[in-house]
């Protein structure tokens, strides 16, 4: 009886700093979370879910490389730029397996472009990570259009 106060007391703290600081709240399965909008990434960071983080990185290393031409170079800059991402998560335990094959994937090229893609300048990187279970992969796939076209 007495946690079940304190816990409906802190649950109510909770809400209302949240509203004299109009944060949004979000659900978590275990309290409400609440994430300003106006706060930097890096400090909501912790709160978003790995897959969401990798995510971002991922789409924030191929938009650096759209000003690069649609080749197999800038592809294996891209594939590098992003295996040192996954690398550094696996490493960091956020990605499971004991070896990074088992963690993650990237893939870049003529397997996830077809020639109409490549030649009219749309990059697509397609990244399996395993942040649940060694082996199964949930599939990112990012796409950005070059400016430089062939």
């Amino acid at each position: 009886m007495k946690y079940s106060i304190m816990l409906v007391l802190v649950m109510l703290s909770i809400k209302s700093m949240a509203q004299q600081t109009k944060l949004i709240l979000k659900d978590s399965p275990i309290l409400k979370v609440g994430i300003d909008n106006n706060a930097p990434i890096r400090q909501t960071a912790a709160l978003l879910p790995v897959e969401v983080t990798i995510e971002n990185e991922l789409n924030k290393i191929v938009a650096a490389y759209t000003n690069q031409p649609n080749t197999a170079a800038t592809w294996i800059q891209i594939k590098a730029a992003a295996n040192v991402v996954l690398y550094r998560y696996f490493r960091d335990g956020k990605l499971l397996g004991t070896k990074k094959e088992q963690a993650y994937y990237i893939m870049m090229g003529p397997a996830t472009m077809t020639a109409t893609d490549i030649t009219n300048g749309k990059m697509i990187l397609i990244a399996g990570i395993a942040p649940n279970k060694p082996g199964e992969f949930m599939i990112i796939k990012v796409t950005k259009k070059s400016v430089i076209e062939m």
